[in-house]
């Protein structure tokens, strides 16, 4: 018999090959989407930027507008991935409830 690669065809599946197929396309897909919904329960551990600007109301350009002016909630960086904790966004709402009282203490 020639060798595959020879001829450019590729080599006729194994009976091993075969049954590893079989067992794999019995398997339930792990997908995110499945994973999602195994999990829909569970909170998240921290806010992506778009879940935290939904979560108060914000834009996602208000947001970054707040955060070039330093004014915004601590962020975390995993990779390339921003989140914010749910600790560092309640710090930021304390810190806005004070400077919002420190203004109409003021006035």
């Amino acid at each position: 018999m020639t060798r595959p690669t020879s001829t450019k065809r590729k080599a006729p599946p194994t009976q091993v090959a075969l049954d590893k197929a079989e067992v794999a396309a019995k398997r339930p897909a792990r997908t995110k989407k499945t994973q999602r919904a195994r999990f829909n329960d569970l909170q998240p551990g921290a806010y992506t930027i778009t879940s935290f600007c939904v979560a108060h109301d914000l834009s996602e350009s208000f947001y970054h507008k707040l955060q070039n002016e330093g004014r915004g909630p601590r962020e975390m960086r995993i990779g390339t991935r921003v989140l914010i904790s749910h600790e560092a966004a309640r710090d930021w709402r304390t810190a806005l409830e004070k400077r919002a009282a420190a203004e109409v203490a003021a006035e």
